[in-house]
């Protein structure tokens, strides 16, 4: 089934998202835009990432395909409410459709090749080998790059503005966020808001969502984000809420809290900080990236010492986490459709890495998509990966959370 398929079927009959997290949010607002009509959302938690008038109803409410079509829009639980709604009765392009599905490459722009935090489980604070280039990606490249994807992709919901890089340091994130806008295209940026020079007026230009990156208050958040000041952030919290409120109160503001074993303290001071801005609260185990380091791991090579080190404050043991991997191989992976295009145009094999050595010849506007998908479709990277279970490493980190964290968590 493609976009235009579900907005015909969707005239006839309720659909609903199954996820009203700020991934199932995005979808709600990109499948209106083409066409599709969405009843409400369904979810666990029976609350949304952003405060509207669409109909949240529990899963229990959804009993057969009688009761509504159902795009799943959960991103990392996709599966298993597959398998929910197959129980029910459902068949998949009659009775429901995974956004995965219809979305087929999600992308990924690196409008900064820089960050100036060293935190301790990121490669920019932890990685020994060559890395790729630190480069700011100019407005040019930019509307070079989208103009190019709006013209292949057939459904180009949105972009993420980062991956590596802190997207605020970059002069022209305003100018590439009001030329998302202007073309239909969702933008999503994450920050961990020690600079705000541009958050004005990129604020202004009106981005869909904001994550804001933390893990600690006082002296606790420069340990894990080092190089980062607390009050600075805190101070800078409050100028996101005051801007958002004045230039565009339809932005969600979500707060991803990473979780080690010593900062559950901080929790309820950043919950406080939410409610009283209203941002989304959302807590996640920590772990270790990049990727390519940690396939050499398991492949037998040493750890930096500097990742050894910052492995003892995660909530999983990563070994123990590695093993379980090798002994539950499976060859599905969230992140296999995520094309990242770093600031200088060149793209890498998988969102994970960083290593120089794992991004293409060519660069975003010398190939096209289709030339990407197949090359994608024969990586060794991935099949170095697959063979050592470490598809699933993050995935691990993603379930383990404890039940206050749960409490704080969308679908």
């Amino acid at each position: 089934m493609n976009i235009h398929a579900l907005a015909a079927m969707s005239r006839n009959r309720p659909v609903y998202c199954w996820g009203a997290g700020r991934y199932g949010v995005m979808a709600m607002d990109a499948l209106r835009r083409h066409g599709v009509g969405i009843t409400g959302f369904i979810d666990k938690t029976i609350r949304s990432s952003r405060d509207d008038t669409n109909k949240i109803l529990a899963p229990e409410a959804i009993g057969s395909p009688a009761d509504g079509f159902v795009v799943v829009t959960s991103m990392f639980f996709e599966h298993e409410i597959e398998s929910t709604l197959l129980a029910k009765g459902y068949k998949n392009e009659r009775d429901y459709v995974l956004y995965s599905d219809l979305k087929r490459w999600s992308f990924e722009i690196d409008v900064s090749g820089v960050c100036q935090l060293k935190c301790p489980t990121c490669p920019n604070g932890n990685f020994t080998g060559h890395k790729l280039s630190q480069t700011m990606m100019s407005f040019a490249l930019y509307r070079q790059i989208l103009d190019k994807l709006i013209t292949e992709v057939d459904f180009l919901p949105d972009v993420q503005l980062y991956s590596w890089g802190e997207p605020l340091l970059n002069p022209s994130l305003p100018d590439i966020v009001a030329y998302s806008a202007d073309q239909g295209v969702a933008v999503g940026i994450s920050s961990n808001l020690n600079d705000i020079r541009h958050l004005e007026r990129t604020v202004q230009a009106k981005p869909d969502w904001f994550r804001v990156s933390l893990s600690g208050t006082g002296n606790q958040y420069s340990l894990t984000h080092r190089g980062g000041n607390w009050d600075k952030v805190a101070s800078n919290m409050e100028q996101l809420a005051r801007l958002r409120d004045l230039y565009h109160p339809e932005m969600i503001i979500e707060v991803n809290y990473h979780f080690y074993r010593n900062n559950e303290k901080n929790l309820d001071e950043i919950a406080a900080i939410c409610e009283r801005n209203g941002f989304l609260l959302k807590p996640n185990a920590a772990y270790i990236d990049p990727l390519d380091t940690l396939i050499d791991y398991a492949e037998g090579k040493p750890l930096p010492d500097s990742m050894l080190e910052i492995a003892q404050s995660l909530i999983l043991d990563i070994d123990a986490v590695i093993q379980d991997c090798r002994l539950s191989p499976s060859d599905s992976c969230v992140r296999e459709n995520t094309i990242v295009i770093h600031s200088d145009g060149t793209i890498r094999q998988c969102p994970h890495v960083f290593g120089n050595q794992y991004k293409l010849e060519k660069k975003i506007f010398e190939s096209s998509i289709f030339d990407i998908e197949q090359i994608f479709s024969k990586r060794d990277l991935c099949a170095r990966c697959k063979s050592l279970g470490m598809n699933n490493f993050y995935t691990h980190f993603l379930s383990c959370t404890n039940q206050k964290t749960q409490s704080f968590s969308l679908a």
